[in-house]
Parts: structure tokens; C-alpha cells; sequence
């Protein structure tokens, strides 16, 4: 796994204040507070696989999916990526249920959920400015299994493009990535 900055991926408090409507002192007191505990906790990274050189994965991702075909098409390189920010936040929020603080617990679930997606995000564009110059290239957007035709099921596939000992993340039978704040995606590269 390749570890990131939190500060580069850490939600933005006003963000998630704005879209929860947060008005109090109180509340905004909470979040403060699950904020700084949460940054003791999260510890954000990812791993890749590029496609080129790995023949029939683009294909494999296609198959079935209209969607993924869509955004692949015409892409002159693909990569698969699985990202997270890590288990730490897991004991803090068994902490706040235990001690009924729904509210943290909500808190916390919100600014690990947003910095999951800040991570996803980042982590594209380090992979695509390692490997491609932006003068001639742009990326897709990323795309992840349940997002449309592009079955939950295909999280199975994705895990089998890398070794075991590279993850910090697993997959239940029911193809939920541990820890729950993970995210899995596809990207391509077109040239401009």
C-alpha cells in the first residue's frame, strides 16, 4: 500500500457542518471533537494495478458492463485501485456506541466516508500525473463496482489483480470491503 498525507485527503469540517446544517454550538462542539480524534486515527492508502501489459483485464472489466465500456473506450491505458483509509476509526466508533453518543458516532462515520472519497480521488490523480503528462492526456472519471450496470460482484475480480499481502483491505462474502471505509475503482486515460 502507498500511504498518503491525511492533511492532502482529510474532509473538510465546513463541508460536512454545511451539509448536516449544523447551527448550534454544541453540535459544531461535537464535530470539533470527533475531527481531532479522527485525525489520530485515520490513516489513508491505496494500491494500483495498471493494465497495460496485463492482457484481457480491460476486456474482463468491459464484459457486462455497458458502463465500464463506455468509459474505457478509446482510453489508451486503464488502472484498477482500492483505497482506504485504513481500521483505526473502527475502535473510536465502537466507543461512541458504547457509550450511546450516536451523534459522534454519526460524525465520525460522515468525516471517514468523505475523506475515503477525497482519498479516491487524490489517489487518480497521483496515478495519472506519475504516468502521464496533462498537455496530452486527461483521465476518466473513476467508476466502481455498484455504480451502475457495473456489478457489485465484480469486487471479486478487482481483489484478484493483487496479492493479498499488498491490501490492508478484505472482502466479505457479500462483497463489502474491511474496513468499511474503502472504495474500489476503475480509471482510464484518453489522449487529448
Amino acid at each position: 500500500m502507498i500511504s498518503v498525507q491525511l492533511d492532502k485527503v482529510l474532509a473538510d469540517p465546513s463541508r460536512i457542518k454545511k451539509r448536516l446544517k449544523i447551527k448550534t454550538s454544541r453540535e459544531d462542539a461535537i464535530l470539533d471533537r470527533v475531527y481531532a480524534e479522527a485525525v489520530n486515527v485515520l490513516n489513508p492508502e491505496y494500491v494500483y494495478f495498471r493494465c497495460s501489459g496485463a492482457e484481457g483485464v480491460k476486456e474482463r472489466l468491459c464484459a457486462g458492463s455497458g458502463d465500464i465500456s463506455k468509459l474505457l473506450s478509446g482510453v489508451v491505458e486503464c488502472f484498477v485501485v482500492i483505497c482506504t483509509v485504513g481500521s483505526g476509526y473502527a475502535g473510536l466508533q465502537d466507543a461512541y456506541k458504547k457509550a450511546g453518543d450516536m451523534v459522534s458516532s454519526m460524525y465520525l462515520d460522515l468525516v471517514c466516508s468523505d475523506t475515503a472519497e477525497n482519498l479516491a480521488e487524490y489517489s487518480s490523480g497521483l496515478i495519472f500525473n506519475r504516468f502521464f503528462d496533462v498537455e496530452n492526456h486527461a483521465k476518466t472519471r473513476r467508476f466502481s463496482p455498484g455504480y451502475g450496470d457495473f456489478g457489485l460482484g465484480e469486487q471479486r475480480y478487482i481483489f484478484s489483480l493483487f496479492d493479498d499481502r499488498e491490501l490492508g483491505v478484505s472482502l466479505t462474502e457479500s462483497m463489502i470491503m474491511c474496513p468499511e471505509k474503502s472504495v474500489s475503482y476503475v480509471f482510464g486515460v484518453l489522449e487529448k
